[in-house]
């Protein structure tokens, strides 16, 4: 089954008589995949007096809101703030931040007006809102502001008159740092000076959309599915009472299967509608956040997407945004897809050289190879020695005991290598076998610890040992005695002896003669 999560922003104000549109195409922000997942957080910078009913529900138009200011200090007009947490040992992949709010002077009939003018949210040295709309400042827990610039700033206009805005920035920086984390990191994080107008019918606020992931493989409580990750954001307009549809192209969803979507929801709404604030996504009208200001038009839920907005095998998506009274909209979309993955995990296994002598050594290698775009994780190859092989030196991530080889991860492509030294201590054929045992994400061809000879991921290496021969008898010789503290006596040949005499017999005779000679 396919699981499809996302988080949306939406600020609506209203603009009477704003025809039906056509479906809006939105800009896609950010897009990612793996063993990952996107988490939101938010607040509202306006709010109603003493959480009055009537503001928040719209039954009472001329309640003024007023800005919120959770940092009394001096070093910003308003602020809010709400909590972000980044799951233990995850990646901080990417952070958008989003603000948006009416810009004032609402008039006109029956719409409520945002009376106090946008210059006024101008904290004293800085420029007017109309040059500051793009910039904040923001706070990550007990550090001094920042001040952050948008990259992307919209201006919402209707009709009647009112005006409003949306800006995004890109703030992975600020909470990257918070990467790894052994426990959860709990972030709180602050955004002020927002440029919005306050007074009767205004509203204003932020979200953060983290993506986050786990690079090493799955885990099992916060990234246990495989997900591709898309963020959208755009402005379009919503008749009152119909659903305007909004299109996500760019998605990445399974070839086929059923799709099982949900989306996990913020949204700003300002200018809130006469005795209904209702903004309804996917058919669903979300309610008012736990967390930050009550306001007259903050709301965050969860609601499931329409049967028909993501399907298998499309790469866009569409989502219905219904306003109770014509309005304009800001929102921002973020899908989170689960796809199917598979890995190719093969073993080969040899042993070098195939014949030693009792007593010899020799080298058992294993190579695990993964043939997928896809890197594998938690892989365990359960290499066994024979009886008759001895393992000389141990090595790291190998357990001689049972046999199991860590290795972990294995890169898309990649491969692993196993070097054991043994000795042979026994003679005959010996067989080394090798075999994956687990693997965090399933194979292709293959299941991990079966003993299926026919499968990939198992492989034997064969090598034999050789008995001693036995050593050649000396031909018997009678004992000669011992002469100590002399060398060996060098056998001399009978013809040798016979060729001495005769020189020896020559040498006598010839000096008899001399001898004779002289004497004469």
């Amino acid at each position: 089954m396919v699981m499809v999560w996302g988080s949306v922003t939406v600020l609506f104000g209203l603009s009477p008589g704003v025809a039906a549109a056509e479906p809006t195409a939105f800009t896609l922000r950010y897009q990612g995949s793996g063993w990952a997942d996107l988490r939101q957080a938010g607040a509202a910078v306006l709010a109603c007096p003493d959480n009055a009913a009537a503001c928040q529900d719209g039954s009472d138009p001329a309640v003024a809101t007023a800005w919120v200011d959770v940092d009394t200090g001096d070093e910003a007009v308003n602020s809010s703030r709400a909590g972000l947490v980044i799951p233990p040992r995850a990646s901080v992949d990417w952070v958008g931040l989003y603000w948006a709010g009416d810009r004032g002077a609402r008039a006109g009939g029956a719409a409520p007006r945002c009376d106090a003018a946008p210059e006024t949210a101008a904290p004293a040295g800085l420029p007017p809102a109309p040059e500051r709309a793009n910039q904040v400042q923001v706070r990550v827990n007990g550090e001094g502001y920042v001040r952050v610039t948008a990259s992307s700033l919209t201006d919402v206009t209707g009709p009647a008159g009112g005006a409003g805005f949306q800006a995004y920035a890109d703030i992975t920086a600020l909470l990257r740092p918070l990467s790894g984390r052994p426990a959860a990191a709990e972030v709180a994080l602050t955004v002020a000076d927002i440029q919005v107008a306050h007074g009767p019918g205004c509203a204003g606020g932020w979200t953060a959309v983290l993506a986050y992931s786990y690079p090493d493989g799955p885990d099992s409580t916060n990234a246990p599915t495989y997900r591709s990750l898309a963020v959208f954001d755009g402005v379009t307009a919503a008749p009152a009472g119909a659903a305007q549809e909004v299109r996500l192209a760019g998605l990445t969803t399974p070839a086929e299967g059923a799709v099982d979507a949900r989306l996990v929801v913020s949204l700003l709404a300002s200018g809130q509608a006469v005795g209904s604030d209702a903004l309804t996504v996917g058919g669903a009208v979300l309610g008012r956040p736990s967390d930050g200001a009550a306001s007259p038009g903050y709301r965050v839920g969860s609601a499931p997407a329409p049967p028909a907005a993501v399907r298998a095998g499309a790469t866009e998506a569409a989502v219905g945004v219904t306003a109770a009274r014509d309005a304009f909209v800001a929102a921002v979309f973020g899908l989170s897809t689960q796809l199917p993955v598979r890995v190719d995990l093969s073993v080969a296994t040899a042993v070098t050289p195939t014949t030693v002598a009792v007593g010899g050594e020799a080298t058992v290698t294993v190579t695990l190879r993964n043939d997928a775009t896809l890197a594998a994780t938690g892989v365990v190859v359960t290499a066994r020695l024979p009886a008759g092989l001895t393992l000389i030196e141990a090595v790291p991530g190998y357990d001689v005991s049972t046999g199991a080889w860590s290795v972990g991860r294995v890169a898309a492509g990649g491969t692993a290598a196993l070097s054991l030294w043994v000795r042979v201590t026994e003679s005959g054929t010996m067989t080394a076998s090798a075999e994956v045992t687990a693997s965090a994400i399933a194979d292709v061809d293959s299941t991990p610890g079966d003993g299926a000879t026919t499968q990939d991921d198992l492989a034997v290496g064969t090598v034999t040992g050789l008995a001693p021969s036995p050593t050649a008898a000396a031909p018997s010789q009678e004992a000669q005695p011992a002469v100590v503290g002399s060398e060996p006596m060098i056998p001399i040949r009978p013809a040798v002896l016979f060729g001495i005499g005769l020189f020896a017999l020559g040498l006598l005779i010839l000096s008899i003669i001399v001898i004779r000679n002289r004497a004469s």
